[in-house]
């Protein structure tokens, strides 16, 4: 939600209220939807990540959370949001659907299963999480986003999500076939190099323009940088990261 806000102070226009939570009830649908499919493909399994081995443990809380925020969304948030906003969150709750179906349903053993030769995973997430983000921001009229900085945005994410990638490389390797640190020959340097193209593309806008937006970019891709510099860096501080424009929004 903050990066919503940031981003519609980009763009000169004022969130609302119900565009903003549906976003925060759809994210959390989509992160605690993962966690369950996690919890149920690989429960028991040895050398899971922390998230993991909690998520297996309360999985039935998992699933009545993710249906208590899908709830939300659809009796809450859903009846009050503009047809542009619904249209363009459609597109957006469509290529969900179609990262779910191609990167989280059951596959078999990594080792069987051909390599990719592009963090497909990982960028289609981080590009799903900043398209939810600019319509949330704008309220479905594309037309009004800043383009540069949303592509910094969506940088940003998907780093974060290689980053997290890497550090969970070993567990990813056992079982998960998508995952691009799951297979030999991944760019170790890769979450560096995307940080550093989110943090190029909010420096330039800094200098542009001096707007709280250019600037969170340019710290919280910055703090990436630093963190990334730990090859086990966890979810938890890799996401704490992003919290940065909240920052900016309490010093407005």
């Amino acid at each position: 939600m903050g990066w919503a806000l940031l981003l519609a102070r980009e763009a000169g226009v004022e969130a609302r209220p119900a565009e903003l939570s549906a976003l925060f009830l759809g994210v959390w649908t989509v992160y605690l939807g993962d966690r369950i499919l996690d919890a149920a493909r690989r429960r028991g399994e040895p050398g899971l990540p922390a998230r993991q081995v909690w998520g297996a443990r309360h999985r039935s809380l998992l699933q009545w959370l993710a249906a208590l925020a899908c709830g939300g969304a659809v009796v809450g948030a859903l009846p009050h949001l503009g047809g542009e906003t619904v249209r363009t969150g459609a597109a957006v709750a469509l290529a969900t659907g179609l990262y779910f179906f191609a990167f989280r349903r059951p596959r078999g053993d990594p080792s069987r299963t051909p390599s990719l030769s592009l963090p497909a995973k990982e960028f289609a997430i981080g590009t799903v999480f900043a398209a939810g983000v600019s319509v949330a921001a704008v309220a479905g009229r594309i037309a009004d986003l800043p383009w540069a900085w949303t592509a910094g945005m969506a940088l940003l994410f998907s780093g974060n999500c290689l980053l997290v990638a890497r550090s969970e490389q070993d567990s990813d390797t056992r079982g998960d076939a998508a995952a691009y640190y799951a297979r030999p020959g991944a760019l170790p340097f890769l979450p560096e190099f995307v940080f550093g193209l989110a943090v190029t593309i909010g420096v330039a806008l800094a200098l542009a323009a001096a707007s709280p937006a250019a600037w969170a970019l340019v710290l919280s891709g910055g703090a990436s940088l630093v963190l990334a510099r730990r090859r086990k860096a966890e979810q938890a501080a890799a996401d704490a990261v992003l919290l940065v424009p909240w920052l900016f929004l309490l010093l407005a």
